[in-house]
C-alpha cells in the first residue's frame, strides 16, 4: 500500500511539474452602450454595421425605466472605423441627439456617427 501511495505521489508531482502550458486570461470584449429616451413599444438600432436593418433582434434596446431605453453592443457587432446609425422607435426613424458626431447621408439624411479603433 505504501508503494502505491508513493507511486501516485510521484506521478502527481511529475504531471504537475511537467506541464509547460500557461493559462491565458480570457480576452475582454469591448462594448458600446447607447441610451435613448422616447415613449415607445420597441426601439432598435440601425446603421451601416447591420445593413440598415430595422428590427434585427441583436440590435433591440431594452426599456430600463418608462421611456428610457438602453442597448449595449459588443464591438464585434459594429464596424472598425466609421459607424453611421439611427434609432428606430415604433417604426419611425430618429437621430440620436447624444451621438458623438453627425453627418448628412444622401440616402438616409442626418445620421449619428461614431468611430471604433481597429482591434
Amino acid at each position: 500500500m505504501k508503494k502505491l501511495t508513493l507511486f501516485l505521489l510521484i506521478l502527481f508531482l511529475f504531471s504537475a511539474c511537467g506541464s509547460d502550458q500557461t493559462l491565458k486570461s480570457a480576452a475582454v470584449e469591448k462594448s458600446k452602450t447607447f441610451i435613448f429616451e422616447i415613449q415607445a413599444k420597441s426601439v432598435f438600432l440601425s446603421g451601416n454595421f447591420n445593413q440598415w436593418q430595422t428590427d434585427h433582434p441583436s440590435y433591440a434596446f431594452q426599456e430600463t425605466s418608462p421611456g428610457q431605453w438602453k442597448l449595449t453592443l459588443p464591438h464585434s457587432l459594429l464596424l472598425p472605423g466609421k459607424n453611421e446609425y439611427k434609432v428606430i422607435a415604433d417604426g419611425e426613424w430618429h437621430v440620436d441627439p447624444s451621438a458623438p458626431q453627425f453627418e448628412t447621408n444622401p440616402l438616409s439624411g442626418k445620421v449619428g456617427v461614431f468611430f471604433l479603433s481597429n482591434p
